[in-house]
């Protein structure tokens, strides 16, 4: 049975997305800076969202070895790769359109554009290797994707394997330069990869973990207490300073997003009916989180470089953040009552051509199944 609260949350993690993705004009950045939602905690929405999708991975990945073996959890993975490869193009290219047209009109948002230079922006973001701003969370899940089933097979045999993703996390809070920016996206990929694959372990094992974990009565204080002392002393104490976002995704970015988790696990059952139209929108939104993410892309685009052309009007940034809100939970309502445009979004094609060419053998060797 499918977990709506995981919907529910991934939807709101790419609504959160789209807010904080679009960028107000020059003028407007300089008197008042980025509008950012504060949430409160050091997560945002780009790490709620790796983290449960990693959590899904690890759920129908297992489930897909168990039924399938090594052969299937494979072409799965892959598969899945190569559709969000093409959903990365066609949004590439549907905001190249977007770029292009308000050049022509003379309009230029700094950070949505296509610098250096078009051709070298298409190579980048398609190739994987330099991604124009904000492409590189779907960039770098490719390439999680095209990792993933070999980590399943091998975490599946060897449970420490997960340690070798915490020792590259480890690392890379080590070898980082301490005065590099802070709270720069992705800069350590490593830190992402752990966040993702330690979500896939925890999907993986999900009945086991709930099972072990304490019951909220029993540790709520606790709790209280460490976000009491932790976010009132987040701008002054060393630890906090040196832990929370100056590594791009620090560790206690994710263990307050651990602790939410864990805390809404033991309020909301999994198996929690959603009745409200918005949330139903909203979780449709996150169950095709992938085709929902490449339209929240092209939005952020279209809608930075029209704040620049109402630069320094608030009432309209405002206006235009509820637009692109709208518009995506509009798509969400699509994609719930309408099958046959959630089927061609998802690009199941893929997968059967895929299957197609695959070898008919099993996949042998010391991680098969």
């Amino acid at each position: 049975m499918r977990d709506n609260r995981i919907d529910v949350i991934r939807g709101f993690a790419i609504l959160l997305l789209t807010v904080t993705h679009t960028m107000c004009g020059p003028a407007l950045l300089a008197d008042h800076g980025h509008y950012y939602p504060r949430l409160g905690f050091f997560f945002h929405g780009a790490d709620i969202f790796v983290a449960f999708s990693g959590l899904i991975c690890g759920i129908v990945y297992t489930r897909t070895l168990q039924r399938q073996g090594a052969s299937g959890l494979l072409l799965k993975g892959w598969a899945r790769a190569l559709q969000l490869w093409l959903f990365n193009a066609i949004a590439f290219f549907v905001v190249a359109a977007v770029v292009l047209a308000f050049n022509h009109a003379g309009v230029n948002a700094e950070i949505h554009n296509l610098q250096p230079g078009l051709w070298s922006a298409m190579t980048g973001t398609l190739f994987l290797f330099a991604p124009i701003p904000y492409f590189n969370v779907l960039n770098v899940y490719i390439i999680f994707l095209v990792i993933l089933p070999v980590f399943v097979l091998l975490q599946a045999r060897w449970r420490y394997t997960i340690v070798a993703s915490l020792g590259l996390y480890g690392l890379s809070l080590v070898v980082l330069d301490p005065g590099q920016e802070p709270d720069r996206f992705f800069v350590s990929p490593m830190a992402w990869q752990f966040l993702f694959f330690g979500a896939v372990v925890v999907g993986m094992h999900l009945d086991r973990v709930r099972a072990a974990l304490p019951p909220l009565r029993t540790v709520g204080w606790a709790l209280l207490l460490y976000f009491f002392v932790i976010h009132y002393m987040k701008e002054n104490a060393w630890v906090v300073h040196n832990f929370s976002s100056k590594y791009g995704l620090g560790a206690l970015r994710i263990v307050d997003l651990v602790l939410v988790v864990y805390v809404l696990d033991r309020l909301i059952a999994p198996d929690v009916p959603v009745t409200s139209r918005l949330l139903r929108n909203i979780a449709s939104i996150g169950s095709n989180s992938l085709f929902s993410f490449c339209c929240t892309l092209v939005l952020c685009y279209a809608a930075s470089n029209l704040l620049v052309v109402f630069d320094a009007s608030r009432a309209i940034y405002l206006i235009v953040i509820l637009a692109e809100l709208s518009i995506m939970v509009l798509i969400g309502a699509f994609l719930l009552h309408r099958p046959a445009w959630r089927a061609m979004t998802q690009a199941k094609w893929v997968e059967r051509w895929l299957a197609a060419v695959w070898p008919k053998r099993r996949v042998a060797g010391v991680i098969g199944g």
